[in-house]
């Protein structure tokens, strides 16, 4: 199997977030829990990944324009709204499942389980300690992502599963629907 590694510098590279872990009823939501997780959508768009010297094609591009820009939300002043965390939310959904091609073979998805326990209600939800992390979760997996491929052997198996193509690698071998 071949690993496609993303070739753009992530951010958050430490892998840390403000206030992690947050505590319920006691961290304040903040500015920079929203900033960090904007940044982070902001630089993985159109990120790409390098196979064999050769720059992968279809890379996600997600939607990251904000209806209100982050320098205008002024900590302490600027009331942090449903919408700031549903456009968070939106971008994570558009990258979720997400695949590259690069010498004609399309890489595996990489899923982030974007399962939000509970939506986030303009003037009803209170956004939770819960909200926050499963964004965070979501980023984390997105991270240090990479994606796989059976092979370089031209194969273009669209199952579940690894197709049955005969290559010098022997990544193939539990289904029948590519012979």
């Amino acid at each position: 199997m071949t690993t496609w590694i993303s070739s753009v510098n992530i951010p958050n590279t430490t892998g840390t977030w403000t206030d992690d872990p947050i505590s319920a009823d006691f961290t304040y939501i903040k500015k920079r829990h929203l900033q960090e997780l904007r940044e982070f959508l902001e630089k993985i768009d159109d990120h790409y990944h390098i196979v064999d010297g050769a720059s992968t094609s279809s890379n996600p591009s997600i939607p990251v324009n904000w209806a209100q820009a982050t320098v205008d939300i002024i900590g302490g002043v600027t009331r942090i709204k449903a919408s700031h965390w549903n456009e968070v939310r939106t971008a994570l959904e558009a990258i979720d499942n997400h695949t590259h091609v690069a010498k004609g073979i399309t890489s595996s998805p990489i899923n982030i389980d974007v399962a939000w326990t509970e939506a986030i209600v303009a003037d009803t939800t209170k956004v939770k300690k819960s909200h926050i992390d499963e964004m965070r979760d979501c980023c984390n997996i997105l991270h240090n992502h990479t994606h796989t491929v059976c092979c370089e052997c031209e194969c273009t198996c669209t199952c579940e599963c690894t197709c049955t193509c005969q290559c010098q690698e022997d990544c193939c071998s539990q289904c029948s629907c590519c012979d």
